[in-house]
């Protein structure tokens, strides 16, 4: 999504660690995982930070969806690309959208919570 297609990775890696960033605003964790399959999985790579799920929330949020639905499909879809990863011999790291707390989101009108600890359960996990 767009916090990971702004990231300024050469502030944060030294420079003899070569950083592809992939990240494409707007994105779900549903369009992370199908353009990962088709696109990131043929680049040769060692390490792999994976954040998502922001999107997922405000879209859900738009269309009514419940929250358990929300966070169990970010959840799955990381998962699935974690999975992938560990099967090429690489390292996925996850990082958390939010705190792993739960977290007013803004700048909605209907203010709600999500466990995000529960699904940062299930990743540690892992």
């Amino acid at each position: 999504d767009s916090i990971i297609a702004m990231w300024p990775l050469l502030a944060y890696f030294p420079k003899t660690v070569e950083c592809i960033n992939k990240g494409v605003g707007m994105e779900t964790t549903s369009q992370i995982l199908k353009r990962f399959e088709k696109e990131v999985v043929k680049i040769p790579h060692d390490i792999l930070i994976i954040e998502g799920g922001i999107n997922d929330i405000q879209q859900g949020v738009a269309r009514g969806k419940p929250e358990e639905e929300m966070i169990l499909n970010i959840v799955r879809n990381i998962y699935k690309i974690c999975i992938i990863e560990k099967n090429l011999g690489n390292i996925p790291i996850v990082t958390s959208i939010l705190p792993v707390t739960y977290r007013y989101l803004f700048p909605f009108t209907k203010i709600i919570r999500i466990p995000y600890k529960e699904a940062g359960l299930m990743l540690k996990k892992f």
